[in-house]
């Protein structure tokens, strides 16, 4: 009798192992919320300056750090009534990223007004008016990053609500960072 007691506690224990998935699914569900890729639509944006999006299954991100307006740009001065304005971006493709496309470049950026005008960044070129180190057009390797400025012309005193990013060769959709109130 004691030796089928044994086996039934042993079989109800194993059982109950075997059924109690809370452990393996949160493990599975983590490293799977790690690749997860962040959409943060334009009409609905999640994302704030400073945070991080995962733009693709292989882990990699693009983070907004930061706006800064005005902002000086050595030996160039804004049209009248606009000033220079800039973000500071940092891309980074993901440790598995070597079959897949990681493109970063200051022309998937633009600034969304509060009336919906959209602003295009700076050209660049021989006389470009930049803020250095400026953002350039780059592939990183895996679990390489890029960073630098996008530089924009914005009206005096206005600031925009949104920046955008999109690449549409790289992204199904647009990526939104709310951009703060001055304080």
């Amino acid at each position: 009798m004691k030796y089928v007691l044994v086996l039934i506690t042993l079989a109800l224990a194993s059982l109950s192992v075997a059924c109690d998935t809370s452990t393996v699914a949160s493990k599975v569900s983590g490293a799977k919320e790690e690749r997860k890729i962040t959409s943060s639509p334009a009409r609905d944006p999640r994302l704030v300056l400073g945070d991080t999006a995962t733009t693709a299954e292989n882990g990699t991100t693009l983070a907004v750090l930061s706006y800064e307006s005005p902002s000086t740009v050595e030996g160039a001065s804004p049209e009248r009534g606009f000033e220079f304005s800039g973000i500071e971006v940092k891309g980074c493709a993901g440790p598995d990223s070597e079959n897949s496309l990681m493109h970063i470049g200051p022309g998937a950026f633009v600034l969304r007004m509060p009336d919906g005008t959209r602003l295009q960044p700076e050209e660049f070129g021989e006389e470009a008016k930049v803020r250095e180190p400026a953002l350039e057009s780059m592939n990183p390797g895996p679990g390489e990053c890029g960073r630098g400025f996008v530089t924009f012309q914005t009206p005096a005193g206005e600031r925009p609500e949104l920046v955008l990013y999109d690449e549409q060769f790289v992204l199904k959709s647009t990526i939104a960072w709310k951009v703060p109130e001055k304080r």
